[in-house]
């Protein structure tokens, strides 16, 4: 029986490691395509809305209080621009209120299955944050762009969360905490989440791109 469960427990392990060190199919190798259309048009309104909050707006964080006002206004004018319905979130932290905003697409067919798209749009104090996490909220809002006149079966929720950053980590404060705080207080059905964080950053310098590790 010992030697089964230190079998076991040596299996298990070399599943994990396994699991963090492969990767199904082949790694991409060569020059890009070009972009089509399509392609170009959403690469440069991605570009537009980084350069819009890390460049114009900058640090975003709720002690710089215009910076988050105009954080919110940007997003809302985004997405009222595509057809939603922006709802906002209440947070309160530090004797002030951020806000979580959220704009949904019902699902037709497994609407009670929601899929949750997310990514904070705060910084860290003193940072323009244009990979952290400026990239990640400009495909937030180029996805809802993308798939507003979509109609999946399931519902999809895209959210821009306040309050990731420290001192807000891992405390009660967190948006994404509150968020699903509330989604559990209403027993709402969320199947998958997908978190948008830092994808900007990368190098085209040979073997400085190794993943997995």
């Amino acid at each position: 029986m010992s030697l089964l469960r230190i079998t076991l427990l040596l299996l298990f392990f070399m599943s994990g490691f396994f699991a963090f060190t492969t990767m199904p199919g082949s790694s991409f190798n060569g020059p890009l395509p070009p972009l089509s259309g399509r392609e170009g048009q959403t690469a440069l309104l991605l570009a537009a809305h980084v350069r819009a909050l890390a460049q114009d707006i900058g640090p975003r964080h709720i002690w710089r209080t215009s910076s988050m006002e105009k954080t919110v206004s940007y997003l809302e004018k985004a997405f009222f621009e595509m057809g939603y319905k922006v709802s906002r979130q209440e947070i309160p932290a530090y004797e002030t209120t951020a806000l979580n905003l959220e704009v949904v697409i019902p699902g037709s067919e497994l609407a009670d299955e929601i899929v949750v798209v997310g990514a904070h749009n705060d910084t860290v104090a003193g940072c323009p944050g244009a990979n952290d996490n400026g990239s990640g909220v400009a495909a937030l809002v180029e996805l809802a762009r993308l798939l507003a006149e979509s109609r999946p079966k399931r519902t999809v929720r895209f959210v821009a969360f306040a309050n990731e950053e420290p001192p807000f980590y891992f405390s009660k404060d967190m948006g994404s905490r509150d968020y699903a705080k509330r989604a559990w207080s209403m027993q709402e059905n969320i199947v998958a989440m997908f978190s948008l964080e830092t994808m900007g950053y990368y190098s085209d310098e040979p073997g400085s791109q190794c993943y997995p590790f």
